[in-house]
Order: C-alpha cells, then structure tokens, then sequence
C-alpha cells in the first residue's frame, strides 16, 4: 500500500485497489449524457477487475424511486449485492463504510453517476478520510457536459487522480506477459466505445 507523495505519481497496485460503482441505475441512466459509453466503461470496469480479482462494490441511490442497477452492469456483479443508500456522499452510509473497510483497500477507483453530485461528495470524503482517489472519468457521467465538467474539474483541484478505464487496466495489470493478459485485451475490445 502507498501511503505517501503524490497518488498521480504512483501506478495503481491491484492488492490495494477496489472499484466503486456508484448508481448506475434504470431511472437515472436513460438521462445522463453519453449514457451508452458510460455504461460500456464502467462494463469495461468491472469485468477487467473481476479478471485481475480486484473487488468492486456498487451504490444504489433511493433503489424504490430510481430503480436497480441497470441490467448491463448488474449482470456482470452476479452475486454482490448492492448497497442502497439515501446520502449523496457514499461514506454518510454506515453499510458503504463497512464494506470499504473490510475491503482493506485504500486506493477506490470511482466510477458512475453523477459527477457533481454521488460521485463528487463521495470523493471529497474519501479524500478527507486519506484514500486515494482515483476517477475513471470514461465511466462517470453526468445529465449535462457542464455539470460533469465542473464536478471533475473540482475533484481534480481537491487531490483525486483523473484516470480512464483502459488506463487503470493497464496499470493493475503490469505486463503484457502476465497470465491475465488475454482476458484483459479481451474485455477491452469487447467493451469499446462504439
């Protein structure tokens, strides 16, 4: 685990990472911009971790009013479970700071919706409670460009890494020689941007 200097200066360490999907879910997709590339990164997402045993967990926001996760990334999490939260910041739900903790992880790669709002309160606390943040930005969305540019652009400046998701593939994976390679490329190609 590194726990020193600056987060965008180091490469990501797969005993250390733990992907965070934040509500992805039927009633809030359908009106983010972009959604359809959204949704195959953060597809992109979870598979390649699943391959490189990374674990991720996700958040649903008011699950009874804006639904479950969609079908496209709630198929590829099998048995977790999600987290239903009524907070916009993740760690403001005791169930969410539970699972972050027994992960043992402290670099959380964020992806999901939206980038001024879940995904950028659960940062700031993130931040202010020493985790490394880092933000596959190809997988957060938000209804407008603008909104999603404010709330990343404010992330940045408070201490979280932008990233993408090919990016922290790579990066966990390490070597083109490693027994996961294959697989890895072939989520990668599977789940391209159209």
């Amino acid at each position: 685990m590194a726990t020193t200097g600056n987060p965008a200066a180091r490469l990501l360490e797969r005993d250390d990472a733990l992907l965070v999907v934040i509500d992805m879910q039927a009633r809030l997709v359908p009106v983010i911009a972009d959604a359809p590339a959204v949704v195959r990164a953060c597809r992109r997402a979870v598979r390649a971790c699943d391959v490189l045993t990374v674990p991720a967990i996700f958040t649903e926001q008011y699950p009874q009013g804006l639904g479950p996760t969609v079908p496209e990334v709630a198929a590829l999490l099998g048995e977790r479970r999600a987290i239903a939260k009524t907070t916009f910041g993740c760690f403001n739900c005791d169930p969410f700071v539970d699972a972050v903790a027994q992960s043992g992880r402290h670099s959380l790669l964020l992806c999901g919706i939206e980038a001024h709002i879940c995904v950028f309160q659960t940062s700031v606390q993130a931040l202010g409670r020493g985790f490394e943040v880092y933000l596959l930005e190809d997988a957060i969305g938000a209804r407008t460009d603008e909104a999603r540019r404010v709330g990343l652009t404010r992330l940045h400046a408070a201490g979280a890494v932008p990233s993408h998701t090919e990016m922290a593939i790579y990066e966990l994976l390490g070597a083109a020689r490693s027994a996961e390679f294959r697989s890895v490329l072939t989520v990668i190609k599977e789940e391209a941007d159209g």
